[in-house]
């Protein structure tokens, strides 16, 4: 009996202890809740853009290659020689008359020494004579002064036309008999002045075509490529046709940390011609270059479209799902989602061109 007792005392606590917490848990809270007043909404920041109409400008890019328009195939002229000895070598610089090859002649050079003296002593043979015939002469016409019969003077001034006459004669036989000898001294000199292969413009050495000496060159026989730097311009692949005639360029070079923009303009381009005969090239003149100065990776940008008073926003506020592109609108507070018309993408500026579904003013979302 007083077990039972003792049990249901204790239910009646354990009761009470439980009551008591129900209306003392809620007093205990109430005292660190803040105000009503002092909650504040979370709200989702967003960045946001605003379409707006502009210009937009889309560009292209292709890298180029340095191009040298003034070329020169240097070719020996002249009789057949023999190959001695290459003085430059492939990329080296050379300045107009330089000498870029040398050959020899098949005549020895000891034939060419025969000749010089052969002609050195006929000169002095010539003077000789020609004193020696001078005096003569004089010496005639003084005896003539002293002979005063008429026939004797006659004869003697017979004589003396005659002598006239053979050295006259002698002379001019000596005078051409030097002067063949010396135009074939003259020739000579010639061939050799054709033994040294010389540059025809200042530039730089592209190919060499490969000799051994004694190897025989022949009239006409192109034996060195090269070209000048002046002039240089940038050749450009075309096939989009983008880089049309007198478009402005914009050039970017430099390494690869270091890198800056010049410009230029195409200044021929096969765009204009008929399809047929298109090759897909096109050609850009620097507006101002440095002397010698040395293009690396040189990249070319023409902007290919302009468009005026058109609607623009960012790239980044068009996104694509299942191939459709679409804009996320913020309208007071509210997000909506709009498939929109894309007309084009740009990168450089990073715009897009949207035809429909966004209205000047709209603010959008960017992702």
């Amino acid at each position: 009996m007083s077990r039972s007792n003792s049990c249901r005392t204790a239910a009646l606590a354990l009761l009470f202890a439980l009551l008591l917490a129900l209306f003392v848990a809620p007093s205990a809270s109430g005292e660190t809740l803040q105000p009503d007043e002092l909650l504040v909404v979370r709200e989702q920041n967003y960045r946001t853009a605003t379409a707006q109409m502009g210009t937009f400008t889309r560009s292209r890019q292709n890298s180029t290659n340095e191009f040298f328009p003034y070329q020169a195939n240097v070719q020996y002229l002249g009789e057949e020689v023999k190959f001695i000895e290459y003085t430059v070598k492939r990329g080296d610089a050379v300045e107009k008359g330089d000498v870029l090859a040398r050959f020899s002649l098949y005549a020895s050079a000891v034939d060419f020494e025969n000749d010089q003296l052969n002609l050195t002593r006929a000169r002095e043979a010539y003077e000789r004579d020609k004193s020696d015939r001078q005096e003569s002469i004089r010496n005639a016409e003084n005896e003539l002064a002293s002979i005063s019969e008429d026939y004797g003077r006659q004869m003697r001034r017979l004589e003396i036309d005659k002598m006239q006459l053979e050295y006259r004669l002698h002379m001019h036989r000596q005078e051409r008999s030097i002067e063949l000898q010396q135009q074939r001294i003259d020739e000579q000199i010639e061939r050799r002045s054709r033994t040294e292969l010389l540059a025809p413009i200042s530039g730089f050495i592209d190919n060499i075509a490969f000799k051994r000496v004694d190897d025989v060159v022949r009239n006409g026989e192109v034996l060195i490529n090269m070209h000048s730097t002046d002039g240089m311009l940038l050749s450009i692949d075309n096939s989009t046709l983008d880089f049309r005639y007198n478009l402005p360029v914009t050039i970017e070079t430099g390494t690869n940390k270091e890198r800056y923009m010049i410009t230029g303009r195409v200044i021929a381009s096969d765009s204009e011609l008929p399809e047929k005969s298109r090759r897909g090239y096109a050609l850009i003149q620097l507006d101002d270059q440095s002397e010698n100065e040395k293009l690396r990776n040189p990249i070319a940008y023409v902007e290919a479209v302009r468009l005026e008073n058109v609607l623009i926003l960012p790239r980044t506020a068009v996104g694509i799902e299942n191939g459709k592109h679409f804009v996320t609108k913020l309208v007071d507070g509210i997000v909506k989602k709009r498939f929109v018309f894309q007309a084009m993408y740009s990168f450089q500026p990073p715009d897009a061109w949207i035809m429909a579904g966004v209205d000047e003013g709209d603010v959008l979302i960017l992702d």
